[in-house]
Order: C-alpha cells, then sequence, then structure tokens
C-alpha cells in the first residue's frame, strides 16, 4: 500500500478508538494486535499501523508538534489503496472527533465536514471535528490573508 495519511489525536485516540468503528461494508478484518489493523473493503484495503513508541512525533519539527491542542499527540498511520477507501473510513459516523490528519502535502480529497489547511513546507492537515486548533487555523489563515492585502 503506497498511500498513506497519519491520524493525529489526544491522549485519548488510539487502537482503541480505530477497534469501535464497525467498518461499514467491509469484507473482512484482521487485528494484528499490538501492531496494526487491516480492513478490507470492495474498493481497496486500508491498514492502520499503531505507534506506541512515539517515533511517528520524531519526524516532526518541535514548532510543529508545539502548535498541536495536545502536550503529547497520539499517532496511527492509515495506508490505503485508494482515495475511495480513505473517504469510506474518514468520512464514517464512527470516525473518531478531533482527530488531524496529516497529508504531508499529498493532493488528498476529503469529503464534506473537514476543513484542509496548507502549513508551511507543504504539510497538509486537515481537522475533523470541533477543536481550538480548528479555531487557530482560521485565525492564522484570516492573519495571512490580512498580510496579503
Amino acid at each position: 500500500m503506497g498511500k498513506w495519511v497519519i491520524l493525529l489525536g489526544d491522549g485519548a485516540f488510539g487502537p482503541e478508538s480505530i477497534r469501535r468503528m464497525r467498518f461499514q461494508g467491509y469484507t473482512s478484518i484482521t487485528d494484528w494486535g499490538r501492531k496494526q489493523l487491516d480492513a478490507e473493503f470492495p474498493e481497496g484495503k486500508a491498514s492502520f499501523q499503531f505507534d506506541y513508541n512515539g517515533d511517528i512525533r520524531n519526524d516532526y519539527d518541535p514548532k510543529e508538534l508545539s502548535s498541536l491542542p495536545w502536550p503529547d499527540p497520539q499517532c496511527v498511520i492509515l495506508r490505503y489503496t485508494s482515495l475511495e477507501v480513505l473517504s469510506r473510513i474518514i468520512s464514517a459516523e464512527d470516525f473518531p472527533e478531533d482527530v488531524l490528519i496529516d497529508t504531508d502535502g499529498a493532493e488528498v480529497s476529503l469529503p464534506a465536514g473537514w476543513e484542509e489547511a496548507r502549513g508551511k513546507g507543504g504539510t497538509g492537515l486537515a481537522i475533523y471535528g470541533k477543536s481550538c486548533y480548528t479555531e487557530s487555523i482560521k485565525q492564522e489563515k484570516q492573519e495571512e490573508s490580512r498580510c496579503l492585502n
């Protein structure tokens, strides 16, 4: 699976948040325990890889991490084979709220209800749910547009 996004959330977000999802329309689910959970759909496959050691956070600039609304963000890598699979998962009613999706600058078409914010350096963050981070992104974008005008 060559396509991926990183899901970031607060301390309550993680493997159990993903396991509670119902995965409507799945053809098979394989739970690999601490390591990952795989879901197969008619449109393709998804693999949630759990970051128990916090290693993914080492890939972020400390300034990026400090701008998140959580002091200790939890990360899950979501690998997928098609945009249809990604859309099916993140638009599900039981997808965890207040999750950020780091698209790493990839062009990903997000379903209605998601707000996209492009950061400096090509990093794309998509915000789901109402969080203080959503508000800070809106304020930052408004300030940037005032500076450009």
